[in-house]
């Protein structure tokens, strides 16, 4: 399948047209296929770039992961700062909610070597409106929009002997993990029906993934939770059972 992608005017962004053919070459060979992807790559060699792209209140939006570039346009039209409040707010609220500091200093006291897990879960993201009307997303039913973490997943992401494989995330990337979820890719697992939040961990070569198991319960309460997390090969999600979510 071809993408087919939206002009410049058609995104509302005042830029001159690229000539046809000349998508997948004007820097060389490259692998995006949406502008949002072509934007975060762009985003990530030169900071700032998306502000002179989108306007400085709608580049936060995108590049903190509370907004799509499909939720920023209507009617071919990108929608004011006030439009986008309006119909948002309640989404971009429940991202602010999280006290991202909190749960860094939360990460740093449950993976010390003496902690004794307690099942103790907190809320460490949001999944986007756009994963949640996917259809085989909401063949599981979703208890909400809200993605939790207890302190037993949490230490299962970095334990010894996934350090010795070399598949365990860095310390430095579990504590930025509601971050790194605001900016994540979403996969669906066809194989084991959940998620998988896809996230850069910045040696180009591999990505950082947190397996989200839909309506997982404990006791006598359901959680959208992150049940392992790690580093795997960008490749892997290649594999047919994967499917991207846009």
């Amino acid at each position: 399948m071809v993408p087919v992608l939206k002009t410049w005017e058609e995104l509302g962004i005042d830029m001159q047209e690229l000539p046809d053919g000349t998508w997948a070459s004007m820097e060389g060979q490259v692998n995006d296929k949406t502008f949002s992807d072509w934007l975060k790559r762009k985003e990530s060699e030169t900071p700032g770039f998306a502000d002179k792209t989108l306007g400085k209140g709608r580049a936060e939006l995108f590049r903190d992961g509370k907004l799509t570039m499909d939720q920023m346009i209507s009617g071919g039209k990108p929608l004011t700062l006030g439009e986008l409040k309006n119909k948002y707010s309640g989404k971009v609220a429940a991202m602010d909610a999280i006290d991202k500091k909190a749960f860094s200093d939360w990460t740093k006291q449950v993976t010390q070597k003496d902690y004794k897990a307690r099942h103790e879960f907190k809320q460490v993201g949001v999944i986007p409106d756009y994963v949640m009307n996917d259809k085989a997303v909401k063949a599981l039913n979703p208890v909400n929009n809200e993605i939790h973490i207890s302190d037993h997943q949490l230490r299962h992401s970095v334990r010894e002997t996934k350090k010795n494989v070399g598949t365990a995330l860095p310390l430095s990337i579990v504590k930025q993990l509601p971050l790194n979820l605001e900016s994540a890719d979403y996969f669906f697992d066809s194989k084991q029906n959940n998620l998988l939040a896809v996230f850069d961990v910045g040696d180009g070569k591999s990505v950082g993934k947190s397996v989200i198991v839909i309506d997982f319960k404990k006791g006598k309460k359901s959680y959208n939770s992150i049940v392992t997390s790690g580093v795997i090969d960008a490749t892997t999600l290649g594999m047919r059972i994967y499917k991207k979510i846009t």
